[in-house]
């Protein structure tokens, strides 16, 4: 079993390294053969290299996330995050984000599974504006 603290570890690392819209960092937080599910009825991203693409896709596209983990419940190798916060593009608007992130962690306390639970409609409709 993952101890406590090392869930914690990895989730408060996601957190920062998403608001430093680093994706190498982020990908380096997720084991090799990581799986992410982002939206119903789309694939997950499989893999920390693919992650690492989806990541710098996502990011090329923002100036700045400040975003927070409000409430964390671990349970088990995995904890679910409830979240808030705001994406800004570069060109200029924002959009507020929350929802619920739900982390599987390994042994080697990096993240093995990640399944989002928010509504990605103000993210879509930021990045069309």
């Amino acid at each position: 079993m993952v101890v406590k603290e090392t869930i914690q570890t990895a989730i408060t690392s996601y957190f920062a390294a998403n608001n430093a819209l680093d994706a190498n960092a982020v990908a380096e937080l997720f084991a090799p053969d990581a799986r992410m599910e982002r939206v119903p009825g789309i694939p997950p991203v499989e893999g920390q290299e693919t992650i690492r693409e989806a990541y710098r896709q996502l990011f090329n596209v923002f100036s700045r996330s400040d975003v927070t983990a409000v409430n964390t419940f671990i349970f088990g190798n995995g904890a679910a995050v409830l979240y808030h916060g705001e994406f800004t593009a570069k060109n200029g608007p924002s959009a507020a984000v929350e929802g619920i992130d739900v982390f599987e962690i390994n042994e080697a306390g990096q993240i093995q599974a990640i399944r989002f639970y928010w509504d990605p409609a103000p993210l879509y409709a930021l990045l069309q504006a």
